[in-house]
C-alpha cells in the first residue's frame, strides 16, 4: 500500500480523475498515481541536483515545500478534469479565459470542501502551483512535465498504443519541454545547459525521440510486466523516471506501470469529453 498524508475522501476524489482523458491508453494513470510519480522524481532528482554542477541554484529549493506544492498542483482537475497541453495550446483567448475562470472557482470550492482536512494553507499552495512564480513551484512544473513525457507518454509508445502514437503525443511533448526554459525563469540557466541531470536537454530528448522512432518502425511491443519494468530500455529520460518510482516504492511503482487501463477509450464525465469540450 502507498503511504500518503492525503485525507481519505480527497484521495478517493483524486483516484477518479484520469489523465490523458482525450486519448485511448493502455496504462492510464489517475491523479493520485500521478502525484506519487512526481514525488518520486522530485525525491530522486532534487538531491542529485543539489550535489551537482548547479548546486548553488538548487540548494535554494526547499524539498518539503516542493512536495507540498506537488501534492496539490493538479487539484483543480477534481472539478474541471484533466486538459492536455495540446488542447490548451489550441484554445482561443476566450476559451482560455473560460478555462481559467473555472480553475478559479474550483480552487475556492475545493478550499471550502477540504480546508479542515488540508489546513488553511491549501488555497495558498494551489495558487502557488498555478502561478509558478517561486522556484519551488517551477520545479514542480518541471517534474510534472517530465513525468508526462518521460514516463507516461513513452510508456504508451513502448506498449505500441497505435492510436496514441498516431495522435503524435510523443512527438509534441519534446517541443513543449524545450519551451520550458523560457517559462521557468528561475531554472532558465540549468534548462539551457547540457548537464546530464537536465532531462529536457536537446541531447536527451533527441535520444528518446530516435529510440522511439526505431520502436515505432519495428512495431515491436514491450509488454509491461513486473519483470520487464525493472529492465532498462536504454531511453535515458524514461529509465530515470522508472528508477525513481522503483526506489520510492517498488510495489506501488510496478502496480502503476503494469496495470491495464480500465478506461481504454477516451474518458468522459456524464457523457461529455471534458478534455475537448473547450475546442468543440
Amino acid at each position: 500500500m502507498l503511504e500518503t498524508h492525503l485525507p481519505l475522501s480527497r484521495k478517493n476524489e483524486l483516484k477518479e480523475v484520469w489523465r490523458f482523458g482525450s486519448l485511448p491508453m493502455h496504462h492510464r494513470q489517475n491523479l493520485f498515481m500521478h502525484y506519487f510519480c512526481c514525488e518520486a522524481l522530485i525525491e530522486k532528482l532534487l538531491p542529485e541536483l543539489q550535489n551537482g554542477k548547479f548546486k548553488k541554484l538548487f540548494k535554494k529549493i526547499n524539498l518539503e515545500e516542493v512536495k507540498k506544492i506537488n501534492q496539490v498542483h493538479d487539484d483543480t482537475e477534481i472539478i474541471g478534469s484533466d486538459i492536455d497541453t495540446h488542447t490548451k495550446n489550441n484554445m482561443t483567448q476566450y476559451q482560455l479565459k473560460f478555462h481559467n475562470r473555472i480553475n478559479e472557482i474550483a480552487k475556492i470550492a475545493l478550499f471550502f470542501r477540504y480546508k479542515e482536512e488540508m489546513g488553511n494553507s491549501y488555497l495558498h499552495l494551489m495558487e502557488k502551483a498555478e502561478k509558478k512564480e517561486c522556484i519551488e513551484s517551477q520545479f514542480v512544473s518541471l517534474t510534472d512535465k517530465i513525468i508526462g513525457y518521460g514516463l507516461e507518454t513513452i510508456h504508451e509508445v513502448l506498449s505500441i498504443n497505435v492510436p496514441f502514437i498516431d495522435d503524435g503525443v510523443h512527438e509534441r511533448y519534446p517541443q513543449y519541454l524545450r519551451k520550458l526554459e523560457n517559462k521557468l525563469n528561475h531554472l532558465n540557466k540549468f534548462l539551457k545547459s547540457n548537464d546530464p541531470l537536465n532531462l529536457t536537454s536537446i541531447e536527451i530528448l533527441s535520444q528518446s525521440y530516435n529510440e522511439l522512432f526505431e520502436i515505432k518502425l519495428k512495431n515491436k511491443r514491450r509488454k509491461h510486466t513486473a519483470k520487464s519494468i525493472i529492465k532498462p530500455t536504454g531511453i535515458i529520460i524514461y529509465d530515470y523516471c522508472v528508477k525513481a518510482l522503483l526506489e520510492k516504492n517498488e510495489e506501488m511503482a510496478i502496480k502503476i506501470l503494469t496495470q491495464t487501463d480500465r478506461f481504454p477509450e477516451p474518458v468522459t464525465k456524464n457523457g461529455i469529453d471534458y478534455n475537448r469540450v473547450y475546442i468543440k
